[in-house]
């Protein structure tokens, strides 16, 4: 049944496609890896059910990078990274966690873009979407890319990708990444859902050896809004020594303003 539930049918309509569409995602990644940078940006968590606590979410974030640092500030938490350390703030508890660093900075922070802005060449992107162009207000276009698959027993396209960005810079103003998935639900409440026209459609249902299974589609969107992108920085927002001082012993001290703040070093 699950191998069943996990298998996307192909969509059979016809979808549009642009070139142009696809050479634009394609040349708004290049340009939003540039390093160093500093972004501020709006992330908010959607659902078409809310059935989680991070269904619905929204948060501000702060994040600079280049090729030996990093930093993210968001919800009163802070990330410092460097070749050898990883210094994680929570200002709320005032506590400092020491990590040693064994990662590569640059590699590690492209998984997470990635998970932004999917990374493929235009014959991968072509064959997994439909691709559209749309002109989005003044000196802004909007991309949209659809999943060529359909969940199980649905219309619905697997995943649906939009980038709205300025013509002029191409830089990003909002990415939006929808996924939809099958939501199990127990017989009597698919019993009630089958009568409301909201849900036409939405539900879908198949048999095992157990018996019927019930499912509603799910739709989680998570967005992107870049409220800042800057890449003229001069110097590091947050370093090391603002937060810690290393003595030359090996072991810190919390940095002047933070008296307060226990350390822990977990190395």
């Amino acid at each position: 049944m699950m191998i069943l539930l996990t298998t996307s049918s192909y969509a059979q309509h016809e979808m549009g496609d642009s070139l142009f569409a696809l050479n634009e995602f394609i040349h708004l990644r290049q340009i939003y890896n540039q390093l160093p940078v500093e972004l501020k940006i709006h992330i908010k968590n959607s659902s078409s059910q809310v059935t989680e606590p991070t269904d619905s979410m929204e948060a501000d974030m702060e994040v600079y990078y280049d090729y030996h640092s990093f930093y993210m500030k968001a919800e009163g938490l802070e990330e410092i990274v460097n070749d050898s350390l990883i210094i994680m703030v929570n200002n709320p508890a005032k506590s400092i966690l020491l990590y040693r660093n064994n990662q590569d900075i640059v590699n590690s922070f492209e998984k997470t873009l990635v998970r932004i802005i999917p990374d493929s060449s235009i014959d991968l992107l072509a064959k997994k979407y439909g691709s559209s162009v749309f002109a989005s207000g003044k000196d802004q276009n909007e991309i949209r890319l659809k999943s060529r698959e359909t969940i199980y027993g649905t219309a619905f396209p697997k995943e649906s990708i939009s980038v709205r960005y300025r013509i002029s810079s191409h830089q990003p103003v909002e990415f939006r990444r929808t996924r939809t998935l099958l939501e199990p639900v127990d017989s009597a409440s698919y019993s009630g859902l089958i009568k409301d026209p909201a849900y036409d459609g939405m539900l879908v249902t198949t048999s095992t050896l157990r018996g019927d299974v019930f499912f509603f589609v799910k739709e989680l969107t998570t967005s992107f809004r870049f409220d800042k992108i800057d890449y003229n920085i001069k110097s590091h927002p947050v370093k090391e020594e603002e937060r810690l001082i290393r003595q030359p012993d090996g072991s810190y001290t919390v940095a002047k303003g933070f008296e307060e703040y226990m350390i822990t070093k977990e190395f």
